[in-house]
């Protein structure tokens, strides 16, 4: 656990950054946890897209898919510094979890360092590094991290980061009595102000957008992943170019409801 927890402090060492991401409403009520769900089809052609550049590349399509995000966050804020959580099975390395059905999961941070206008290829490199730094250090409990970093979080909105990814496991085979199927489940809250959860099945591969609504308008979210999606069937031609060269206009986000609006309702 010490060497593990010497990982984290390296990682999240000096300021954290502090995402801004446009069409969102102000600071004050990041902290809010109320949120909503959109979901969204990914179309055939992102879907093939980045599936098939993340095999050439050899990494996952999780990190493909990660990578895409970060490129996005990038285009959107011109932030150099991103930290971006995803969830890590860290319960099924134990002997006593692994016959258990369930979510065994410790979210982990991210940070990426955008400094040297990595191209598209480098930034994959970049997120299958840290993926897999991540895992191998996930032993830690977030609460420990937060516990550890909390004269930090407090300058930063308390959250070590505020956006988050991850790519549902493959649905288990359960025997011909029983079949397995994803739905949504609106909980009224958001662990996140914006959390991008990716399923892949054979009829095509979906996502579901948790965001936390006293922060983002619904018409905003549906803007962003137009954009996302449009990145992902881009990248495969693109993919050699620096991740400045993608842009993503703030003006063309709807704006975030106003804090009267919500005070109102």
């Amino acid at each position: 656990m010490g060497e593990q927890l010497a990982y984290w402090r390296r990682q999240l060492a000096g300021e954290l950054p502090a995402l801004q991401l446009p069409g969102e409403q102000l600071q004050a009520l990041h902290e809010t946890g109320r949120g909503s769900i959109r979901s969204f089809g990914v179309s055939r052609a992102a879907a093939e897209g980045i599936k098939t550049l993340a095999h050439q590349e050899g990494v996952t399509l999780f990190m493909g898919l990660l990578a895409a995000f970060v490129t996005f966050l990038h285009g959107s804020t011109r932030q150099e510094d991103l930290v971006v959580g995803t969830l890590s099975p860290s319960g099924r390395k134990q002997s006593r979890f692994q016959k258990v059905m369930g979510h065994f999961l410790n979210p982990v941070a991210l940070r990426f360092d955008l400094t040297a206008n990595p191209t598209f290829r480098q930034l994959l490199r970049q997120a299958q590094r840290l993926t897999l730094e991540a895992i191998s250090n996930d032993d830690v409990p977030i609460g420990i991290l937060q516990q550890e970093l909390r004269s930090k979080l407090q300058r930063n909105g308390n959250s070590l980061f505020r956006v988050a990814i991850s790519l549902q496991p493959p649905m288990p085979a359960v025997g011909l009595d029983w079949s397995v199927t994803s739905m949504d489940v609106e909980s009224g809250g958001s662990p996140w102000d914006l959390y991008l959860a990716f399923i892949d099945r054979p009829k095509g591969m979906s996502a579901r957008v948790q965001y936390n609504s006293d922060v983002f308008a619904a018409e905003t979210i549906a803007r962003m992943w137009e954009q996302f999606e449009a990145l992902l069937g881009s990248l495969s031609n693109r993919a050699n170019i620096g991740i400045r060269e993608f842009e993503f206009c703030p003006e063309h986000a709807a704006a975030a409801p106003s804090r009267e609006h919500k005070h109102n309702s």
